[in-house]
């Protein structure tokens, strides 16, 4: 019998059994258990949202899934943290207009402030290229004038002319800025030249007023001054000696003077020869100590000839 309750006991191992000792006897007693229910459960459900959507702050996020028996978890809950998206600060320029007189373009750049994390969205671009107006307005700037050149004559070295003077740019005008000034300058300039004076042609011989060696002058008059330094050579008269013959030996010209010595002459009086000298003097003085000359060889010469008459 106790054979029979050991093999018993070895085959009935699936169920419960309590074995008692009595009376140097075992005695088993069995006690079959419940069998547990079957549970049917569906997969786990995705994480939901995070309780918290502030960056750095953790929240809670929970999920959930479908079962048949009561005693199985229904749903499980997790710490999350929100995701942090990528924050910049804003556009600063990097560098100038590159217009400058107008529209253009200029570089801007920005800054990364925090990098993304726990999914959040990636940092934009850090530089662009953007739109800008620029009008860097300067007047022009020019030197000092220089010295005003010499005259340029129109014709030949003087007469009318003209001077002209230069000046250069120092610095440009930009954009919006003034236009240069005039760089050059002229005027006019004159230089005269030398002109020498003009004689009109000369006027009749006067009548010889000496009976000899006498003279006899003719006129004439500048018709145009000279000028700028020119001359004015010659002379506003002109005379020659009158013609004086004794004998009829010594002749003048043909210009139809009278001829001054004659009988009548050769038997004058010796004074009155003296009287015609005298106002001859004072008509030529500028030939007077000449004529005073030839006149007293004439009087010595008329005195031998009539003491030799006497004779």
């Amino acid at each position: 019998m106790v054979q029979f309750c050991c093999h018993l006991i070895v085959v009935v191992l699936v169920t419960a059994f309590v074995a008692e000792q009595c009376h140097g006897f075992v005695r088993i007693r069995i006690r079959r258990r419940r069998r547990a229910p079957v549970c049917n459960s569906e997969a786990w459900a995705s994480w939901g949202a995070c309780s918290s959507n502030l960056c750095g702050r953790p929240g809670n996020s929970n999920r959930n899934r479908k079962v048949n028996c009561g005693n199985a978890n229904k749903s499980e809950r997790r710490t999350c943290n929100p995701p942090c998206n990528c924050q910049v600060s804003q556009f600063y320029p990097s560098s100038i207009c590159s217009a400058t007189c107008g529209a253009g373009t200029l570089k801007q750049t920005r800054f990364v402030q925090r990098l993304p994390s726990n999914g959040g969205r990636a940092c934009p671009n850090l530089i662009r290229n953007a739109p800008c107006t620029r009008y860097e307005n300067r007047n022009c700037e020019t030197n000092t004038w220089a010295s005003w050149s010499t005259c340029k004559f129109l014709h030949g070295s003087c007469g009318p002319g003209t001077q002209r003077r230069h000046r250069n740019v120092r610095r440009t005008k930009l954009c919006r800025g003034s236009d240069c000034p005039a760089l050059d300058e002229s005027l006019p300039c004159s230089q005269c030249c030398p002109t020498d004076c003009v004689w009109g042609e000369f006027g009749p011989w006067s009548a010889c007023r000496a009976l000899c060696y006498g003279s006899r002058y003719r006129y004439r008059s500048v018709v145009q001054s000279q000028f700028c330094g020119g001359a004015c050579p010659g002379s506003n008269v002109d005379s020659k000696t009158c013609p004086c013959g004794l004998n009829g030996d010594i002749g003048g010209d043909n210009d139809s003077e009278t001829p001054l010595e004659n009988e009548d002459t050769r038997d004058g009086d010796v004074s009155d020869i003296s009287d015609i000298l005298n106002r001859q003097s004072a008509e030529d003085e500028e030939n007077e100590n000449d004529s005073l000359t030839r006149a007293n060889d004439v009087l010595m010469r008329m005195t031998m000839a009539r003491k030799s008459d006497n004779f």
